[in-house]
Order: structure tokens, then C-alpha cells, then sequence
């Protein structure tokens, strides 16, 4: 498991990327994650478990569709695609690309998570995409 940064929802590069993804979501909980690999696990499990993912696309900050490989759905639609519609499996994390879901697990809202390619990870850090 990769270790979590926890980032501040005050921080204007985490205000951009919530607005463009989630603009909906007024917690503070948002952590960032740099990984190669994502699983998509956005399902509606036992227990009010479930996550909901969009891709955003830093060049632009506009959200695409997730290419899912080897999962059940084709495409994960952006924020309003229903959480059990998404695929079950793993994907290429995209440079370029940064996955942000809303992450449940027991009926609890644990926020949400960013989670980028290696290779954007000093850009984003940075401030510059």
C-alpha cells in the first residue's frame, strides 16, 4: 500500500482539482497518493462500502473517461456515472492524468483521494502540472 499525503483543502492546485472533479464535496479530507497502478473497486458493497472515481486531466483540468482494462464496465463516465456502474480491476495510472475518488467504507466517508503517476508527482507537488 502506498502511503498517503494528506493535503489541504485550502491549498488553491486541491481547490482546482475538487471543483473540476467534485464540486459538491465540503469535507477536509483529501489525501494524494502516487502510484503506477489504481484499483478500481467502485462498487456498493456489504456495509456501505463503495467508491466513486473520475479521471481529470491536468493539462486542461477537465474530466475524461477512465479506460478500464480487464474490468466489467468500459468507461467510467465522470461524477454523475452511478458508483456500482464502474469497473472491478486494476488500470494504468496515466501520466498526465489524475484519478479522484470519494471514498466510503462502512458507511463512513473517508474524503477523497488523488492519486497520480509518478511522473506528475514533483510537477504537482510543486504547484505546476
Amino acid at each position: 500500500m502506498t502511503q498517503a499525503t494528506k493535503l489541504r483543502t485550502s491549498d488553491p492546485l486541491v481547490k482546482r482539482i475538487l471543483r473540476a472533479t467534485w464540486p459538491e464535496y465540503t469535507g477536509r479530507k483529501v489525501e494524494l497518493r502516487v502510484e503506477e497502478k489504481l484499483h478500481l473497486d467502485s462498487y456498493m458493497g456489504e456495509g456501505g462500502t463503495w467508491n466513486e472515481w473520475v479521471a481529470l486531466e491536468l493539462s486542461e483540468f477537465r474530466v475524461v473517461d477512465i479506460p478500464c482494462h480487464g474490468g466489467l464496465a468500459a468507461h467510467v463516465a465522470g461524477p454523475d456515472s452511478l458508483a456500482w456502474n464502474t469497473a472491478f480491476g486494476e488500470t494504468r495510472v496515466i501520466p498526465g492524468v489524475a484519478y479522484v475518488g470519494r471514498i466510503h467504507f462502512c458507511g463512513k466517508d473517508l474524503g477523497v483521494r488523488i492519486v497520480i503517476h509518478p511522473d506528475n508527482a514533483a510537477k504537482l507537488i510543486a504547484g505546476g502540472v
